[in-house]
């Protein structure tokens, strides 16, 4: 997923994000789970963060993709005031 700013050894999003806006992201992204919940509130944050990521020049263009597409999901929750929702499926 997005891994970090091109760093291998990094936590999710260092060197992208400021200590304190990546933990929400580090959490979200070291351990989804099989599926998830986060309220709305902490969705719209999700978000915000999730969009700064994937704008940072240092993510690679599929990591940015995800990055871009997991805060729409993050954002459409929010702004219908309902919980932002997960689950991880293996295709194949």
């Amino acid at each position: 997923m997005v891994a970090s700013c091109g760093q291998h050894d990094e936590a999710p999003g260092e060197g992208c994000l400021s200590h304190d806006e990546r933990g929400p992201i580090v959490l979200l992204l070291s351990s989804p789970g099989e599926d998830g919940t986060m309220t709305p509130g902490q969705a719209a944050e999700v978000a915000t963060l999730l969009l700064k990521l994937a704008r940072h020049r240092f993510v690679r263009p599929k990591e940015s993709a995800a990055a871009h597409a997991l805060a729409a999901a993050a954002e459409q929750a929010a702004a219908a005031g309902e919980p932002w929702q997960w689950r991880i499926e293996t295709l194949g």
